[in-house]
């Protein structure tokens, strides 16, 4: 019996069962622990994602499989989601020029797909779907922008690029059908596991750049309502709430502007 047809059996719908076991999929795929690999996902996939896996670790002993001990435990916690969401990880500026530095070490399309794939996250805040889908036809290399056709929610967008990554684009171009980030010779997106594998080389997960890139903009003063849109995100509230992480230095100079031009007690 497959997990789906276990799922079926205990009466969940079939196209729920199916993205349910889509998701215990990809988490066996990226190789990561149960709770590191929620951690990466995005706020709006961490109770879908959830559920998911304490569903199928309920027809593990029909399937003559033990469920996965963290599953367990945090179907025990259910105070576990908020927290999760809470540790949000943030790559920054350094931990993306990190991230380039390992990539540069490896070969062959490996090498510029996964180099392609970090800026395409870290300078443009592409989602890592967007950017596992992307297609050279949906780059205007002459004016600098990017035209998302079907993204998240539905909602066609064309977004500028930063020069260094434009400058990127530009001398790794492929044919116009061609996906922009792939190792496949015959220049079609990779699956989202192999995806996920490229840049777990790396250390570093498509969404923490993408945050890291909406907290670099909104800390350099950009208006929320830009980040939101640069985001593609229906609301500013999103980005504000799940996105924006402000780091130390940040709170110090906030605190420290109370007092810029008066005298300290």
């Amino acid at each position: 019996m497959t997990v789906e047809r276990a799922l079926v059996a205990r009466g969940l719908r079939p196209s729920t069962a199916r993205r349910y076991a889509i998701f215990a999929r990809r988490l066996a795929a990226s190789g990561l622990g149960v709770e590191a690999w929620l951690a990466a996902l995005s706020d709006s996939q961490v109770g879908p994602a959830l559920a998911a896996l304490r569903a199928v670790a309920e027809v593990c002993p029909e399937l003559g499989t033990r469920p996965d001990a963290g599953v367990v435990r945090l179907a025990r916690r259910r105070d576990r989601l908020a927290q999760l969401r809470r540790r949000r990880p943030v790559a920054g500026p350094a931990d993306l020029a990190a991230a380039l530095g390992r990539a540069e070490a490896l070969t062959g399309l490996r090498r510029t797909a996964t180099l392609t794939a970090l800026r395409l996250a870290g300078l443009a805040g592409l989602r890592a779907g967007d950017v596992r889908r992307l297609r050279w036809r949906d780059l205007d290399l002459a004016s600098g922008h990017v035209v998302l056709p079907d993204p998240k929610g539905g909602r066609p967008c064309r977004l500028p690029l930063a020069p260094s990554l434009l400058a990127w684009l530009r001398g790794v171009r492929g044919r116009p059908d061609e996906a922009v980030a792939t190792t496949r010779a015959d220049g079609e997106p990779v699956s989202a596991s192999t995806f996920w594998r490229l840049l777990k080389r790396v250390g570093v997960t498509p969404h923490a750049l993408r945050r890291g890139f909406a907290t670099v903009l909104l800390d350099r003063g950009v208006p929320l309502v830009t980040v939101s849109k640069l985001l593609n995100h229906a609301s500013p509230n999103t980005t504000f709430a799940s996105y924006y992480r402000p780091g130390d230095d940040v709170l110090s100079e906030a605190v420290a502007s109370l007092e810029d031009g008066k005298e300290t007690p």
